[in-house]
């Protein structure tokens, strides 16, 4: 719930602790989101370690990424270098005719 307090992060992170429950024969999650939900699992992508998530690879649809990050509060990348590892690839999808998110956002991002 992104309109929750703060900002839908207990929401996340409770589902995450869901999915592990059938992580027995599986490496990891693989976590989609769009739109703000691709800010939610870049943020998470970036902090995986933190949390203890394991993850193989990251998806994000049309990513509000001028948008804060619900696990960080910041804007999700600020501060990270190239040279930095996350959690997992991270592969971005994003429509050059999307009249709600900008294409810079990803483009922003992915540089």
């Amino acid at each position: 719930n992104s309109h929750a307090d703060d900002g839908g992060r207990a929401d996340l992170l409770n589902s995450v602790d869901f999915a592990r429950q059938f992580l027995a024969a599986a490496e990891g999650l693989t976590l989609v989101g769009w739109s703000m939900g691709g800010v939610a699992a870049a943020g998470l992508t970036i902090h995986a370690a933190r949390f203890g998530v394991p993850l193989v690879h990251t998806v994000c649809l049309g990513g509000a990424f001028m948008a804060r990050d619900p696990i960080s509060g910041e804007r999700v990348g600020d501060g990270l270098t190239t040279s930095q590892q996350v959690g997992s690839p991270i592969t971005l999808l994003h429509g050059v005719h999307d009249d709600v998110v900008p294409v810079t956002a990803s483009r922003e991002f992915a540089a």
